[in-house]
């Protein structure tokens, strides 16, 4: 049938075949020009309208801008600035420990810098610190909430021997202030390992002088 519309109308024949010669010219012209300016696929790359497609070229070139391999569930964007902020999501120990933090919550001196450095190293993604920057402070409230009338008997029975073996020594004002801090704070352990080292120390010098 069409075999027979181009004899009957040869002139057809040429003008269907020249228009397929200027498209196939066409489409050429056209993929080595975009080669020329370098805009490359879009598989590769986003062309935004946001706010970081504002600087341009002189030639007008789309900014590009490279997708972050972060899934929707770990972004927001704000809608002021674009700009990406993680959403933390805590590990289910931290979220349990977080709750004992609370419930058995015990004031000390240093509670709110321990609770700063805690959210540090979470916002940083430290979680291995951020739990035991936890534990640490639950394990003073425990302490504190525990020994609330008293120190615990080896320390009572160190403290006295500190103090009944005293030995004058450039440092000895120093520790004792850091027993002390240590004391008030509920972390026991430091405070009896430098009550151990004064001691020590004490009867070294005593040694000496013997």
């Amino acid at each position: 049938m069409k075999s027979k519309i181009f004899k009957q109308y040869p002139l057809l024949l040429w003008v269907v075949v020249i228009a397929l010669l200027l498209l196939i010219a066409y489409q050429v012209y056209s993929g080595v020009h975009l080669k020329k300016v370098g805009i490359p696929s879009i598989f590769e790359v986003e062309f935004t309208q946001t706010i970081l497609t504002k600087e341009t070229s002189s030639e007008n070139k789309p900014s590009i801008i490279i997708k972050p391999e972060i899934s929707n569930s770990q972004i927001q964007t704000t809608s002021d600035d674009d700009s990406i902020k993680l959403k933390i999501i805590h590990p289910e120990s931290i979220n349990k420990k977080l709750l004992i933090l609370e419930n058995e919550k015990v004031e000390y001196p240093d509670r709110k810098m321990d609770m700063d450095s805690f959210k540090d190293y979470l916002k940083n993604g430290n979680f291995k610190m951020a739990e035991f920057m936890l534990d640490t402070a639950i394990k003073k409230q425990k302490n504190l909430n525990k020994f609330s009338n008293a120190f615990p008997s080896d320390i009572t029975e160190k403290l006295n021997a500190a103090k009944n073996e005293r030995v004058d020594y450039p440092d000895r004002k120093r520790d004792l202030e850091s027993i002390e801090d240590y004391l008030k704070n509920g972390n026991f352990e430091m405070a009896e390992f430098i009550l151990d080292n004064v001691i020590k120390q004490q009867r070294n010098l005593r040694g000496m002088t013997n």
